[in-house]
């Protein structure tokens, strides 16, 4: 039988906020502290199957899984309307054998409501999230045959739901097309929404050269007042496609894209700020290119050769873009691609030819 003194012992325990209690061998309540008593009432005697009205002791009992492994137990139970934490641990004698058990309860129903609340918010991000991320997907979409004379084959891959790729393409009046792929600095909802508000900016743009492009583009950049940390990559170019007379300009874009034509590669490349806010103005500059019939251009994000995204490496992709064209192309550097990436990927192949 557990026998309690008075004394110092009680005092110490009365002034404890957590509620306690502490059960014999028999599951009897022999004593409880002042908190407890405030919460449940005096029930010294009473078996602790009482406090619940139950007939039988908990499936789960913490107290009996306490005494038979002789570690503590703990469990979340609910009562009249509160959710408890419960923690019961073993009392043993001077001699070792069991005596007991000292019951602990704290009262954790308002964390239990905010936590099931952050859940509902949790779950209602996610399918947000989720609603934004086929926003942006369909709003990247790139027509597949936009001209008699090209062909077009993009891929998009976010890292995450949302990624901080972006493509574009549009009609110009004067007959030529204008295309672009970019690259937010950092990854997720953030860089997300910086895609999305340069998409709109630059959705149905006419422009007389690639550069304007890119102006427009660092022109609503500058206008959300991010800081010196975030950026953006870009490569706008301009195709007449009765010509075949290209323009391009980079915006600090470093996947340099690759141009394979009269079975050469070429690289266009030209350094260059990104869109940011380092400097007070930025300019950027046209560089013009004349292709021909079966040249292709393939344009990328640096996810691609990202040894934590991609197992591509800078020579396997060069050779890959010479030797595969189209949608075959791109479905082999798909098959490079982790499935567990670090960054995003993107990429946009522009076959010119009848």
């Amino acid at each position: 039988m557990l026998h309690i003194k008075p004394g110092l012992l009680f005092e110490v325990l009365d002034s404890m906020q957590d509620m306690l209690r502490v059960l014999d061998l028999k599951q009897r309540v022999v004593l409880t502290n002042k908190s407890y008593r405030e919460r449940f009432g005096e029930q010294c005697g009473k078996n602790c199957t009482e406090m619940f009205s139950r007939a039988q002791a908990c499936s789960n009992c913490v107290v009996r899984r306490a005494l038979k492994t002789g570690v503590s137990q703990q469990k979340k139970t609910s009562y009249r309307g509160r959710v408890y934490w419960v923690k019961a641990s073993p009392l043993f004698g001077a001699d070792g054998s069991a005596l007991g058990t000292v019951e602990v309860f704290r009262d954790i129903t308002s964390q239990v409501k905010l936590e099931n609340s952050n859940k509902v918010q949790t779950k209602r991000l996610v399918q947000d999230a989720e609603a934004a991320a086929q926003m942006q997907r369909a709003f990247f979409y790139v027509p597949e045959f936009p001209h008699p004379r090209v062909r077009v084959c993009t891929s998009y891959l976010p890292a995450s739901s949302m990624g901080g790729d972006m493509l574009g393409f549009s009609r110009q009046p004067d007959g030529r097309l204008a295309f672009y792929i970019a690259d937010v600095s950092g990854h997720g909802f953030s860089a997300a929404m910086i895609t999305l508000l340069l998409y709109g900016a630059l959705r149905g743009i006419q422009i007389s050269a690639a550069s304007e492009l890119l102006a427009l583009a660092l022109k609503t950049f500058s206008s959300i007042g991010l800081d010196e940390q975030n950026y953006v990559s870009m490569f706008a170019a301009l195709l007449n496609p009765e010509s075949g007379s290209l323009q391009w300009a980079s915006a600090g874009f470093n996947a340099i894209p690759l141009l394979v034509a009269n079975n050469r590669l070429l690289r266009l490349y030209k350094p260059s700020l990104p869109l940011c806010t380092w400097k007070e103005k930025i300019s950027y500059e046209n560089q013009t290119i004349s292709i021909q019939e079966g040249s292709r251009l393939f344009l990328y994000t640096d996810g691609l050769l990202d040894r934590r995204s991609s197992r591509l490496t800078e020579t396997s992709l060069e050779e890959a873009v010479q030797n595969a064209e189209g949608r075959t192309l791109i479905k082999q550097l798909e098959q490079e691609v982790l499935a567990a990436r670090n960054d995003d990927v993107s990429m946009l192949l522009l076959s010119f030819g009848s």
